[in-house]
């Protein structure tokens, strides 16, 4: 496992760099204190390479997971896409204490 600091004094944060780590995400995100609800937004490419990986890690840690897709290509970034993902969030009881 490596470790990588991105120093920005007050918001600085690591970056774990692992074989496999997307199996301990659940672990990790416990272990740092968050809770509640988690919100993966992605996109069907990446979505089918790592979702399954990381739902079923998140979800064994304890936590509720919400998956929202969004389409490939830049066309899809835009305000049209995003108030979906805010529908996808609200839907799910995504609140102030999620991630």
């Amino acid at each position: 496992m490596s470790l990588l600091t991105v120093h920005l004094g007050d918001n600085s944060y690591d970056i774990v760099i692992e074989s496999g780590g997307l199996n301990s995400l659940g672990q990790r995100c416990a272990a740092i204190g968050l809770k509640g609800v988690a919100a993966i937004i992605t996109n069907p490419t990446v979505a089918a390479l790592y979702g399954k990986t990381v739902n079923d890690s998140l979800a064994a840690a304890g936590f509720t997971v919400v998956q929202i897709e969004i389409p490939d290509g830049e066309e899809f970034k835009n305000s049209a896409t995003l108030d979906g993902v805010y529908d996808g969030l609200l839907s799910a009881g995504v609140d102030r204490s999620s991630f």
